[in-house]
């Protein structure tokens, strides 16, 4: 289970710190970066899946650079799992 998110520098999400647990619910007032947190975790996710059903070597190849790679996934969203 994932048990953390963290987002940096990702539209309007400067640095968060997002305990998770089984149930987690984004609660705030219009422009709070709710759907924002959504978003990244579904960029994060979307890169994740193509990386891993491509391979690293064809996705830098499409991408360009190592460097975009590293910035484009890791870079904005991390996540942590519990044991």
């Amino acid at each position: 289970m994932l048990t953390r998110l963290q987002v940096r520098n990702f539209r309007c999400l400067e640095n968060i710190d997002v305990p998770l647990g089984p149930l987690t619910a984004f609660v705030g007032p219009n422009g709070s970066g709710k759907t924002t947190i959504l978003r990244a975790t579904t960029n994060f996710v979307t890169n994740l899946t193509y990386f891993i059903s491509n391979g690293l070597n064809h996705y830098l190849k499409n991408v360009g650079e190592t460097y975009a790679f590293y910035t484009k996934v890791f870079s904005q969203v991390t996540y942590h799992h519990g044991s």
